[in-house]
């Protein structure tokens, strides 16, 4: 009973983050990457609408697949991506594991 509490409150903070980084998803990559090809399995994970955002960055927060993510949002870029997504991807795997191992 009083381990709930503490519990409960991490995971409030988490799925936060989760949302404001499902925002931050959209709003740099959203439009970007609308011509990815569907069809690929991994082309899934995108950050086209808020619920495909907030899949991805779940992805993203356990591990798995989290480069392949991250080269479909960035590699669809015209300019090739800046330093700021590179910066969206690492502090969100830094955070969402700071959070998770918690």
């Amino acid at each position: 009973a009083d381990v709930a509490e503490p519990v409960g409150n991490v995971t409030v903070l988490l799925a936060l983050f989760m949302f404001i980084y499902a925002i931050l998803g959209v709003q740099l990559f959203g439009l970007e990457d609308a011509y990815v090809d569907m069809s690929d399995e991994d082309s899934r994970y995108n950050f086209h609408s808020f619920t495909w955002a907030w899949n991805s960055v779940f992805v993203m927060l356990t591990g798995e697949n989290w480069p392949q993510i991250q080269f479909n949002a960035i590699g669809n870029l015209p300019d090739g991506g800046s330093l700021w997504y590179a910066i969206f991807f690492v502090s969100w795997i830094v955070l969402g594991n700071y959070f998770l191992v918690n």
